[in-house]
């Protein structure tokens, strides 16, 4: 399968196994650290990212990915093919799932490993998955962002992780990316499911 089909039939499998029925936006292709790496597929909301390694992929980025995912992701779980299991699963933290994808071209992941939630999340890292404008909208409803408009991305960045607690921040990007998936079109980057 490509990429593009493995999205497909992950979104699928992971709706069809949710515990709650709730709506859930994926995001694709979410730039983390101001577009240093980009994570495949995002659960936007429990902020879980799912990083696919095909059989047409390397494995030469894993280990910078890793690092990066693992500074603003709640959960990480790598899905691969039958070919990188046994090496990726040496390389990926022991916080990571595992999911291998079907080689039979069913829809149904097998999940090797459970992913458990990351404790290690970073506020400045976090806050580096935000635009400036979504930035300077989190400022002016906490009242932060008198004197700071005209400054750049990365400043205002930082100061949106000095203002705010760890867990207001996350709740603060995670409403965010639910905006920003609710005005892309779904024929571009966006997979949002109703079940």
């Amino acid at each position: 399968m490509h990429e593009k089909q493995i999205k497909e039939a992950l979104t699928s499998h992971l709706d069809r196994y949710r515990r709650n029925k709730t709506p859930t936006a994926y995001l694709e292709e979410v730039q983390v650290n101001g577009g240093v790496v980009r994570a495949d597929l995002v659960d936007v909301s429990s902020m879980h990212c799912y990083e696919i390694k095909s059989d047409l992929d390397t494995l030469k980025r894993l280990h910078s990915q890793g690092s990066r995912y693992g500074k603003v992701f709640d959960k990480v779980t790598l899905v691969t093919s039958e070919r990188h299991l046994v090496r990726a699963m040496a390389m990926v933290p022991v916080w990571w799932g595992i999911m291998l994808i079907p080689s039979d071209g069913s829809a149904v992941f097998s999940r090797i490993r459970y992913g458990r939630v990351n404790q290690n999340v970073d506020g400045y890292a976090l806050v580096t998955l935000l635009d400036k404008k979504e930035v300077l909208d989190v400022l002016e409803r906490h009242g932060g962002a008198r004197g700071w408009r005209s400054k750049s991305l990365y400043i205002l960045q930082q100061r949106l992780a000095d203002l705010l607690s760890l867990s207001s921040l996350k709740s603060e990007v995670r409403a965010c990316l639910l905006r920003r998936s609710r005005s892309f079109d779904k024929s571009s980057i966006l997979v949002f499911n109703h079940k």
